[in-house]
């Protein structure tokens, strides 16, 4: 590969797959992003081994809708840990280098040290290059720091999957809020003959998250002044929700900090700060012009001053196998901490969450390592923190991580996961049901079947319990049948301009962790504090306030406008039932009540069984089916009964609206 000298070029490469390549390129080549990478090329490294991956992807890029990038793409066979392949793709010019793990690979573990020491090879070769990696356990993320790393450019799978997961438990539909700011979406519209919750959504989904440098005119004054200016004028399509700042201490230097909603009164100062913003693109983020110019109407994005970091050294294939060994022996010393089963009066009272490790019957099972810690945070950090119960083949290597939590309990079971199983563990009285997908099954292509059958198994069994289920593969969705409710107000599953735009992906009883790294990889080569917002936001403060009737037909933006000014929380999004968005917004009411009549009759006619107590029979009954709203333009989006605001509180979490929406008007 020579470089042209008027181009840039990035390279892409690790036990890279071709559902990786597809998602990394799509996300790069992204419409959202054509004014960044009008003069970036990539070059795809992949490994000899797997040699029908060049031939399906030469295929993929040859379809039309691919057309305006294909001659920017190449492809090349070779290993990062070979110097003369590191050569062919000069990456000693490269801006910089994604290193990618097969995540459907049987040993999670090998993958990681795999990538580590493709990283440690790549910084020995090219010591200024830029490096970001994807790693699938987050203890592995300190190995890479010290070869050299920046810890905002690792990325680790299971910090990220199980956080959101944790945090969907509690806050409905934050996995597909989280999923939306942080890719690129098409422009997909809504077809008349789609129900019109579809188009709500759509409105939503292209939003995302960036990090603008805030003009100079902005500094000493209040984040509420700042996020009220920059919405008056966008119109309301930009939102301001936290800040990126850099701080100077005597010990450790330069060093940044990303908060969420710093309150109302907070000033704005210090050296560069910048604005958080959710916006449908970057050119819509209009400010302040500036002092002395510096920024114009339209905000630029400037690169990430990094952060100095003293722990940067040379390592080795020793030191990561000291980590492993390092680990193991500080669990051994904990096993003390042995798990406890939960109690029965816990399965009798209900209320609790349950985490469902799933495996394939062939896989490798033997003490897992799934990151308990990154699922249980998220859940204790809320005002009424849930009993979980982690149901697997085996004890999780992590457990001690857990185990001195309150309220965590275990329970093992032979897979494949049966009825009793759950019924063991309280599945009628549950609140919440996670199915995660344990790592090492050696059949990718049915990696996600067993995450597809206990889903459907659940839902039969106790159609009133919510269901999380994260894919693998995002088009296996179409395989989970959708509920009789949703059925029942004309949801499809799933419609047509991609997977995203299905039904379980919208309520949020979907995830795709997998896709959702990948294109979270890129998002924070493009900006590099976007991997530590995706953290901040799943442990963030997040409440769900009912909108009351009394704000009916009130605008999004007059709703942000008030959570801002008096009770110092940002509003990020809304979920709405789907019931009522059957008909116009002139027959709103009408379509609503319909829609509860459909559901209600329908769910009174599901077969329980019959030891199931009335009141799981009533709670089974008033599921509603919601969908989430990521974001929308504020003036166009008017509020409906039944809609449920998200917002990230602030001193004070709102419980419930109390001011009018006259008295915001006056």
């Amino acid at each position: 590969f020579v470089p042209k000298h008027w181009m840039k070029h990035i390279v892409v490469s690790g036990n890279v797959t071709v559902g990786a390549l597809q998602d990394i390129l799509g996300e790069i080549f992204h419409e959202d992003h054509e004014d960044e990478v009008e003069f970036v090329q990539v070059v795809a490294l992949v490994p000899p081994t797997s040699r029908g991956v060049i031939k399906k992807m030469r295929r993929w890029l040859g379809k039309p809708e691919n057309s305006h990038f294909v001659s920017r793409v190449f492809m090349f066979q070779g290993a990062l840990l070979k110097p003369q392949d590191l050569v062919r793709v000069a990456a000693n010019q490269a801006t910089a280098i994604l290193i990618v793990p097969d995540v459907m690979a049987p040993g999670v573990e090998e993958e990681d040290t795999q990538t580590l020491m493709q990283v440690a090879a790549v910084r020995r070769a090219v010591p200024n290059v830029r490096i970001l990696a994807l790693l699938q356990q987050s203890v592995h993320r300190s190995v890479a720091i010290s070869l050299g790393i920046d810890g905002s450019d690792c990325i680790c799978t299971d910090e990220l999957k199980l956080q959101a997961l944790g945090k969907s438990c509690e806050v409905v539909g934050f996995s597909t809020l989280l999923s939306n700011l942080l890719q690129s979406a098409g422009s997909t519209k809504a077809k008349p003959e789609e129900p019109r919750w579809l188009s709500l959504f759509d409105a939503g989904v292209g939003n995302e998250v960036y990090v603008v440098p805030l003009s100079d005119g902005y500094l000493l004054r209040t984040f509420e002044k700042v996020a009220t200016d920059v919405l008056n004028r966008t119109n309301a399509s930009a939102y301001l929700i936290g800040l990126v700042e850099q701080k100077s201490t005597e010990q450790d230097g330069l060093s940044v900090r990303v908060t969420l909603n710093p309150g109302s009164e907070y000033v704005i100062k210090g050296r560069q700060p910048k604005g958080i913003f959710i916006a449908p693109d970057r050119k819509c983020i209009i400010q302040r012009a500036g002092r002395r110019g510096r920024l114009g109407e339209h905000a630029v994005e400037l690169e990430e001053v990094e952060s100095d970091d003293d722990v940067k050294k040379e390592a080795s294939a020793l030191m990561i196998q000291k980590v492993k060994i390092g680990r193991q022996i500080a669990a051994a010393e904990r096993a003390t901490l042995a798990p406890t089963p939960p109690p029965k009066k816990l399965i009798e009272k209900g209320g609790h969450i349950i985490l469902a490790l799933l495996a394939q019957p062939n896989a490798r099972v033997t003490n897992p390592s799934v990151g308990l810690r990154h699922f249980v945070s998220p859940l204790r950090r809320g005002r009424t923190p849930r009993p979980i119960v982690v149901i697997s083949p085996a004890i999780p290597l992590d457990w001690p991580d857990v185990a001195e939590a309150a309220e965590v309990y275990f329970w093992d079971y032979a897979p494949p996961l049966r009825r009793g199983d759950l019924e063991r563990v309280g599945l009628q009285r549950a609140h919440t049901v996670v199915l995660v997908q344990l790592p090492g099954g050696s059949d990718q292509e049915f990696a996600d079947a067993d995450t597809i059958f206990s889903t459907k198994l659940i839902e039969t069994v106790a159609p009133g319990v919510k269901v999380i289920s994260d894919l693998l593969d995002p088009a296996n969705v179409q395989f989970i049948p959708i509920s009789p409710i949703a059925a029942a107000i004309g949801v499809a599953a799933p419609p047509k301009g991609g997977n995203h735009r299905g039904a379980r992906f919208a309520q949020g009883m979907a995830f795709s962790s997998v896709k959702t790294t990948h294109t979270l990889l890129v998002n924070t080569w493009f900006r590099p504090s976007v991997s530590t917002l995706a953290s901040a936001l799943s442990l963030a403060s997040i409440a769900s306030v009912p909108v009351p009737p009394e704000w009916e037909g009130c605008t999004y933006a007059e709703l942000y406008q008030h959570f801002l000014q008096n009770d110092s929380s940002i509003l990020i999004g809304l979920t709405r039932q789907m019931s009522d968005t059957l008909q116009d917004p002139a027959s709103t009411t009408a379509g609503m009540r319909r829609g509860f009549t459909i559901a209600k009759t329908l769910m009174s006619t599901l077969t329980l069984d019959d030891a199931t107590a009335p009141a799981e029979r009533e709670k089974a009954r008033d599921v509603p089916e919601s969908f989430v709203i990521t974001a929308p333009r504020g003036t166009e989006t008017v509020l409906e009964p039944g809609d449920v605001a998200l917002v990230i509180s602030g001193v004070q979490a709102p419980m419930q609206l109390q001011m009018r929406p006259r008295a915001l008007r006056a």
